[in-house]
């Protein structure tokens, strides 16, 4: 591993390099708190979801864009919301998806994804029923993804002064 990278062609780390996260916890929040499925505060919920820059951040000389696992997440759990939200508020007979290639493309890259972290944390069963289960309040340990918006919102300021 080089210290330097061009962002040019292959040459780029496969990790942005930030200091090391902190660990964090998140306790999973029953639905209706936030982020509601089909309703305008929901929508703007989710659209914030990611930092000023959207899903990119832009290294190197040339300022390459790139995503992060963490923002492509984050758009694609969006984009399946408002496909499904579209899809539900149209009551024809013949309603259809919207962008199912997008669509499927997200379905595909969470599912590989969540296959690729393959976390291990124990969550016991509340109330099972079958192939259908509930899982009560389970707090993870997570990496800090505050740090990761700040740095984010450092780069997307960088890109917009240089321009």
């Amino acid at each position: 591993m080089h210290e330097y990278y061009t962002y040019v062609g292959s040459d780029y780390p496969q990790t942005w390099s930030l200091p090391p996260l902190q660990d964090v916890y998140l306790s999973y929040e029953s639905y209706g708190a936030h982020y509601e499925f089909d309703t305008p505060l929901g929508s703007a919920e989710w659209n914030a979801t990611l930092p000023s820059g959207g899903a990119l951040v832009r290294l190197g000389a040339d300022r390459r864009p790139f995503t992060l696992g963490l923002f492509h997440r984050l758009r694609c759990l969006n984009i399946i919301r408002e496909v499904l939200a579209d899809f539900y508020a149209d009551s024809s007979p013949t309603a259809k998806i919207g962008r199912p290639d997008l669509a499927q493309h997200c379905m595909d890259y969470l599912r590989q994804m969540t296959l690729c972290s393959a976390d291990l944390r124990l969550e016991s069963l509340h109330k099972p029923h079958g192939s259908r289960v509930s899982v009560p309040d389970v707090t993870h340990t997570c990496r800090d993804w505050k740090a990761v918006y700040e740095a984010a919102e450092q780069n997307h300021q960088e890109f917009m002064e240089a321009r």
